[in-house]
């Protein structure tokens, strides 16, 4: 299987979270890296279960959405 890099699996959280919920909260009340905290975290989650998720309140959708490696929800 593909190993996933860091570079798409931000291009995928940054296509499906709410802006004011990744990219957004790059502010100094959050951490100018918040977004790529939050993608370090989705990479690990990954490693470690072969799957993540992003909550409705996050994605862009209002859906749950369910990921796995390959990236395909």
């Amino acid at each position: 299987m593909k190993q996933t890099t860091f570079a798409e699996l931000y291009e995928f959280i940054f296509r499906n979270y709410k802006h004011d919920r990744f990219e957004g909260r790059n502010t100094k009340e959050w951490g100018v890296d918040y977004s790529l905290r939050i993608v370090r975290d989705y990479m690990q989650t990954l490693q470690e279960n072969g799957i993540a998720y992003i909550s409705k309140h996050e994605s862009v959708t209002g859906q749950f959405i369910k990921f796995g490696l390959d990236l395909n929800a």
